[in-house]
Order: structure tokens, then C-alpha cells, then sequence
């Protein structure tokens, strides 16, 4: 089952890189990242726990998944496998599960935490951000960019992995209209801007027979007192 997801989600990252060559190869140059491409989990289709999808919206920083050598190799973005590898080597490494350094960030704190409740997938809404140190996030003009492509690539994992959990560490409006029309209608009623629906909380859906939590990015929750507890009771109230 794992072998054929594999296969399934590398042909979906093909259709996906080739309509960003076609429609927006501004954001293949050098000021950006290689797409991130995720990598399933040796245990997701056997596993009697949980699975549970973490959706963040950048990868690795300055690293660029890849393409900007030490501490990583350099790779192509057309070389799914290796950037999978990469990938999920570093998410390994973050769960404890293999010798490397460990990331002490909110995010990954909170990813650690969840992590005792189910097996784990990370992805990203935004497949390719800056190259940089600081605010690598993609601008609002090259997110809708982004998602203003035919493939929607994040739809595609979650229809490929079949998790029975999303959990989304950030609101990302612009790029869940694209991705998740429903889901975006839920969370945003009014449209763009509008915030009554999970103002200073944590919100759960059911679509299509599994559970979406969205939650704000973990640097926001550290600093809110009590949020972060919030988030896996959220969590553990919907397994």
C-alpha cells in the first residue's frame, strides 16, 4: 500500500512541478525554494493509531529542501525521491526516531506533542518559500501565484495518505481557498478577513469522513497562555 501511495504521490508532484514550469516559473528561480515534497511514513497504512497529517506553511528555511548546499546536498526539484528522502530524514530526526539535531521551535515542540497521539505525516499549504533566514514565507502576490495553478497539490496528499486527522498549525487563508474550497467556506463565511469563526481559538471540522483542526501558528500559541494545552485537548477530544 505504501509503494503504491509512494508512486501515486510522485506522479502527482510531476503534474505539480510541470504546471509551475508552465504558469509561474518565476518561482523556480533562485530567490526560492525546491517544492516540498512529502515522504509517507514507513507505518501509516499499518498502523492502529491515529494518522495524523500536520500541515505548516514552509519547509526548511534557508535550507531550501535541497538547493543550497551545505548542510544539505544540492538536488534538482525534479528529483522527487531525493527531496522526499531529505525530507523525511529530518522529520525523523525531529520525533526522536533518528541520531540528529533536535529543533527546540514552537513548532516542533507542538509537533512532538501530537506525535504521542498518533503516527505523523508534515506537510506544507505553501510548497516553496524564500530563501532566507528570517520571514522565508512567500508574499501575498506569489502565494496566490502559487496557488493559482490547476493542480491542488495539497488536496492531492491528503486524497493519496487518507489521514484520519489534518491538523493545521496556521490559518493561511489564501492558499486554503485554493486547496480546500469547503473547508475554506467553513473557516471563512464572509470571505478573506473575516475571523469570527475562530478568533483566539482552536476549531474542529468533519469533511469527508475525517477531522480538520485548525490552530494558530505555535509561535503565536507559546506566547498565549493555556493555547497550546487547548490545542491537544482539541485534538484529543476528536480522536
Amino acid at each position: 500500500m505504501r509503494e503504491k501511495a509512494t508512486k501515486q504521490l510522485i506522479e502527482a508532484y510531476s503534474y505539480f512541478l510541470m504546471d509551475i514550469e508552465r504558469d509561474v516559473p518565476y518561482l523556480l528561480g533562485e530567490k526560492f525554494s525546491n517544492p516540498y515534497y512529502i515522504s509517507i511514513p514507513e507505518n501509516w497504512f499499518t498502523t492502529e493509531f491515529p494518522r495524523i497529517l500536520i500541515v505548516g506553511e514552509e519547509g526548511f528555511g534557508t535550507y531550501g529542501c535541497g538547493k543550497q548546499g551545505e548542510p544539505c546536498e544540492i538536488i534538482d526539484c525534479h528529483d522527487v525521491e531525493s527531496i522526499q528522502n531529505l525530507n523525511y530524514t529530518f522529520l525523523r530526526k525531529q520525533l526522536g526516531k533518528e541520531v540528529g539535531d533536535i529543533n527546540s521551535s514552537p513548532f516542533w515542540r507542538r509537533f512532538r506533542e501530537i506525535a504521542k497521539y498518533g503516527e505523523c505525516a508534515w506537510s506544507n499549504i505553501d510548497k516553496i518559500h524564500l530563501l532566507r533566514n528570517w520571514n522565508c514565507k512567500l508574499s501575498n502576490k506569489d502565494r496566490k501565484l502559487l496557488h493559482s495553478i490547476n493542480t491542488r497539490i495539497l488536496y492531492e496528499e491528503i486524497s493519496i495518505l487518507n489521514p484520519t486527522h489534518v491538523v493545521f498549525f496556521g490559518w493561511y487563508g489564501v492558499s486554503l481557498q485554493h486547496e480546500l474550497p469547503p473547508l475554506f467556506k467553513k473557516m471563512y463565511p464572509n470571505g478573506l478577513g473575516d475571523n469570527s469563526v475562530w478568533n483566539k481559538d482552536v476549531v474542529a471540522f468533519e469533511e469527508d469522513g475525517r477531522h480538520y483542526i485548525f490552530a494558530y501558528h505555535p509561535n503565536w500559541g507559546y506566547r498565549n497562555r493555556g493555547y497550546e494545552d487547548k490545542v491537544i485537548s482539541v485534538l484529543k477530544e476528536h480522536l
